[in-house]
């Protein structure tokens, strides 16, 4: 007998059913329980829940559930209201491979279950639904969330969740109850409810998410308004795949659960950039507040959204990650809404050319003090059905749509349903869409002359459409054979340039024989035979026109062929000239035109700047080469020249001459060096003659220059190249702090200013490395070359240099044996303007003979406070005893580190990061100092720079925060290496050099 708020409530358990009677126990339990809850009200929650603390103890694993909120759908009897739990499973178990849910009462009922990472999948059978994992689900200290349920009824939700392993046995079982309630919302006037879901992918006549087909729609959320030239709008939204399923892609996150990825054609690869405008409508019965929660997944980005033509707040203004990952993007208002239709627009940018998608759930709900005045979907008088389809020219006359088939615009599609009649015209991409009332229709085509509609696929239609479909109907026709062979659509893979190309032969009595192609604008890479005919041809690569020969001859239709071109004119375009041949008498002849993207730089130009000598002139010259270096290779036609600031300007600027084109002399002269003189070099491209440009033929290699800047200007400033490709691709050179002054003491670098880079102060993001060579000729160098300190800058705007260091290949033998130089200078970090940047001391000022090794490695590390996925680029000059530049050129930092040296920058809070490794340069043992920003696994790597690990150690699972280990060295070979930490954040790493 338990006595609860003064009312007794009995409770008798049966000694005998504590190990056979399972149900006589959750009998009596629901007994107590009930009674408890009439007498406590919510006051008994508490009891019920500590039910499921004290049941996990003995098998150690449990589950909790979270009310998230509710949603309404439409049941086969009218809207059900439905709370959403999170499920959340603690586990310290190996072998949990399923979670049953039982509900105990027969006025709970579950409707839905969804999967959340790590589950595999739901299921159900006679109204249980479970979760389920393969492999079994992992173990945790803290309890993460596995799914959601989606249940209905009258509160308290109690339920027997059951643990089973992989041979469906009971591991144990528990009872969990939910403190959310339903209330039985009936008709209420045929379509009242208080909530709607407007999520992508659902939909709410039939209450369920829309599975993705070829053919998939969303009759609610409808595409408004593309970039797309080829389209008509309005039509709905396509229902596609995650990019991550498609082959090649990667990175999309989601769906979200219950709901799916839109876009606006069936499939998640868009190559064109520009704003696309989606509108989800719903009506209002009368003025009504109501809270509007969206969570938003896109690619690329959501610039805006708008409720009833009012700006959601995102909620979320800090996520920096991509809006295609996880956690989504939450939009949060409460809006006073009129009565009549009201819609939801979003506008999403497709930045990047290659993916576009957008994926959002989200709800509409009354505020609960207000009664219930939202309509739902099916009672709006704005229609949501879709008849869509697509016009194509069936050039086989087959009555199928093959690759390559081209499409019809301005065709006029008509359904007609007793006296109403809806039109829609096709657009450039042969695409209909027609938005209809439930019911059933007649569809056609209005036939142009000289088409005939294709057998079985040319209408017309009867269509019986119900609310919330989208039904696709497609119209083929077909034209009178033509005398000759037909070239349909060529296919293009941008990622490489390849296209397929359909050939539909004419009806012959010999096929096609052989097939003659040339190019003009570009040379093949490889074909590809696709035709399912036997055919021989030279291989192609590097060629402009060549051969394919059948054997027998080929009578399959379509014939594809698939042609990879490397394009080389700056346009991308390469023209395909084809001749087929039909035996020896019949012969048949076309043009294509194929668009190739033009491939991004992969590599500048190089840039050498030495001092030049004029004896008896009071002038600081200069001497510039720029190698051809870029990728992909082209000649270089032009270089503009530019001084910042401007010496001795508006009356003097500068002078110029010996100009060098691939070691040939130039004419360079001041008439024919651009305004003002020597500011431009402009030569001819091929196959242009060399004398149509001032400077004669584009350079192959080699463009060498000299520049001076009179004295009396007392100029200190930078020289920026700008190199035209004859492909139209462009690489900016810079050389920075000339000197032109007439006292070389004059211009001795300043001492540097000691600055903290502490992460309170400097909240950098990432790190890339950078390697250079230091040529002999500079350290030790010649009396008249001898570069006693460095400076390191930044060129590329939004990098700063956080650390550098000289490495001169010695080992510590060599070291104490005095053989040879070591380094014993050192580096400094200061700041210019918005940048930081470096300053090296080489090596004494005086003269010294003693030679190097080997010649030193400059390294330096640039770090940005945003990520950014441009390759930074600095700029090395040396300078000798007076601070005179001596040498200068650019190098990039390509080598992405996800850590720096502690002294240099420690992570910001909330990141993971090596903080230091010490000594660095080792010997015989290192220690490893770093953060997590959250607890992890942490696994251990020294690999060498191929890639090959030499040592690797399991350190287990640590906490958050700093930590550290030691790890002997004595086993590696003297190299450089990367150390690596591989964590649930990602993969650390820093250099490491080993030394004896």
């Amino acid at each position: 007998m338990q006595r609860v708020g003064g009312r007794a409530c009995k409770y008798v358990l049966p000694v005998q059913s504590l190990f056979n009677y399972k149900e006589e126990i959750m009998k009596s339990l629901v007994e107590f329980f009930g009674c408890a809850t009439k007498s406590l009200g919510t006051i008994a929650a508490p009891v019920l829940l500590s039910l499921q603390l004290l049941a996990q103890q003995p098998c150690g694993v449990s589950v909790n559930i979270i009310p998230a909120g509710k949603d309404t759908i439409q049941g086969p009897a009218g809207p059900v209201e439905r709370c959403i739990y999170r499920v959340l499973l603690l586990n310290s178990r190996n072998d949990v491979y399923s979670v049953r849910f039982d509900p105990i009462a027969s006025s709970t009922k579950i409707w839905a279950a969804s999967v959340s990472p790590p589950s595999a999948a739901s299921g159900t059978s006679s109204g249980s639904w479970w979760f389920q994992s393969w492999p079994a689900y992992p173990t945790s200290s803290t309890a993460y969330q596995i799914g959601s349920l989606y249940v209905s009824g009258p509160a308290l939700h109690q339920f027997r969740v059951t643990f089973r392993n992989a041979n469906e046995q009971t591991i144990c079982w528990i009872v969990v109850v939910g403190q959310c309630e339903t209330r039985d919302l009936g008709y209420q006037g045929g379509c009242l409810v208080p909530s709607i879901n407007i999520s992508t992918g659902f939909n709410p006549a039939t209450g369920s998410v829309i599975p993705i087909t070829p053919t998939s729609y969303d009759p609610n959320w409808i595409v408004i308004s593309d970039p797309l030239p080829t389209t008509n709008e309005p039509r709905p939204a396509s229902v596609i795949t995650s990019y991550a399923n498609v082959p090649g892609g990667c990175c999309w996150h989601g769906p979200l659960p219950g709901t799916q990825w839109i876009a606006v054609y069936n499939n998640p690869t868009n190559s064109t950039n520009g704003v696309y405008v989606f509108e989800r409508c719903f009506c209002i019965e009368g003025r009504t507040r109501a809270v509007v929660e969206l969570q938003v997944l896109a690619d690329d980005i959501v610039d805006s959204i708008l409720v009833c033509g009012r700006k959601m707040t995102n909620r979320t203004p800090n996520y920096t990650h991509n809006w295609f990952v996880t956690p989504p993007r939450i939009y949060r208002d409460t809006v006073n809404l009129q009565s009549g239709t009201c819609c939801i627009r979003v506008y999403v940018r497709n930045t990047n050319n290659f993916a576009f998608g957008l994926d959002i759930s989200g709800s509409i709900t009354t505020v609960p003090t207000v009664a219930p005045s939202l309509l739902a979907d099916t009672c709006c008088s704005k229609s949501q059905c879709w008849i869509v389809g697509q016009k194509i020219h069936d050039l086989n006359c087959n009555g199928k749509i093959d690759q390559g088939e081209p499409p019809l615009s301005g065709w006029t599609i008509t359904a007609i349903a007793g006296s109403n009649t809806y039109t829609a015209t096709t657009g450039s991409d042969g695409w209909y869409s027609i938005q209809v009332p439930p019911g059933t229709y007649t569809l056609t085509e209005q036939v142009k002359p000289g088409f005939t509609p294709s057998t079985p696929s040319g209408g017309p239609f009867i269509v019986t459409i119900a609310q919330g479909q989208v039904l696709q109907y497609d119209f083929l026709n077909c034209t009178a054979q033509s005398p000759c062979d037909t070239i349909g659509e060529p296919r293009l893979d941008s990622a490489c340039c390849q296209f397929t190309i359909p050939i539909f032969p004419v009806t012959s009595p010999t096929g096609v024989t052989q097939i003659q192609w040339s190019l003009s604008g570009g040379t093949m890479e490889s074909i590809t035979n696709f035709t399912g005919c036997n055919a021989s041809y030279p291989n192609p690569y590097g060629q402009t026109s060549g051969t394919i020969t059948f054997t027998p001859a080929c009578t399959n239709s379509p014939m594809n062929l698939a042609m990879e071109v490397t394009p080389t004119t700056a346009s991308g375009v390469v023209t395909l000239y084809l001749t087929i041949y039909h035996g020896p008498n019949k012969v048949c002849r076309d043009t294509l035109q194929l668009r190739c993207s033009r491939a991004p730089i992969t590599k500048c130009d190089g840039l050498a700047v030495a001092p030049y000598i004029f004896n008896n002139l009071q002038q600081s010259w200069r001497t510039f080469t720029i190698t051809n270096l870029k990728q992909p290779a082209s000649p270089i036609k032009e270089v503009k020249i530019s001084f910042n600031p401007m010496p001795c300007s508006p009356t003097y600027v500068w002078t110029g001459g010996g100009l060098k084109v691939d070691n040939g002399n130039r004419s360079w002269g001041y008439t024919t060096s651009g305004t003002p003189p020597y500011s431009q070099i402009s030569m001819a491209c091929p196959p242009a003659q060399s004398g149509s440009a001032p400077q004669g033929a584009a350079a192959i290699n080699t463009v060498q220059f000299n520049l001076g800047v009179d004295y009396t200007c007392n100029w200190t400033g930078s020289v920026t190249l700008t190199v035209i490709h004859c492909d139209g691709d462009t690489c900016v050179l810079t050389y920075p702090n000339w000197c032109a002054k007439p006292s070389p003491k004059q211009c001795i670098i300043g001492p540097p200013i000691e600055i903290s880079l502490g992460a309170a102060t400097s909240p950098l993001r990432i790190a890339r490395l950078l390697e250079v060579q230091v040529d002999t000729a500079l350290v030790p160098g010649r009396p008249e070359l001898h570069a006693c300190n460095a400076t390191v800058v930044p060129v590329s705007r939004g990098w700063d240099v956080v650390g550098v260091s000289i490495e001169d290949e010695l080992t510590q033998d060599e070291r104490e044996s005095g053989r040879y130089r070591g380094w014993v200078g050192s580096a400094k970090l200061t700041k210019a303007d918005a940048a930081r940047w470096a300053l090296v001391e080489l090596q004494p000022c005086k003269q010294d003979t003693k030679p190097i090794k080997n010649p030193w490695i400059l390294r330096a590390t640039l770090a940005s406070r945003e990520a950014r996925p441009d390759t930074p680029r600095v700029a090395i000059t040396f300078y000798d005893a007076d601070g005179n530049p001596i040498a200068s050129d650019t190098a990039k930092a390509a080598m992405q580190v996800t850590s720096v040296p502690v002294e240099v920058v420690r992570p910001a809070g909330g990141t993971s990061g090596i903080l230091q490794v010490v000594p660095n340069p080792a010997a015989e043992e290192v220690r490893v100092e770093y953060v997590l920003a959250r607890p992890s696994e942490v696994t251990v790597e020294v690999c060498d720079l191929l890639g090959k690990c030499q040592l690797k150690a399991e350190l287990g699972w640590m906490p958050a925060g700093t930590n550290s280990f030691g790890m002997s060295t004595a086993d590696l070979p003297t190299g450089s290496y990367i150390l690596r930490l591989r964590t649930s954040d990602g993969v650390l790493t820093a250099p490491l050099r080993i030394v004896r």
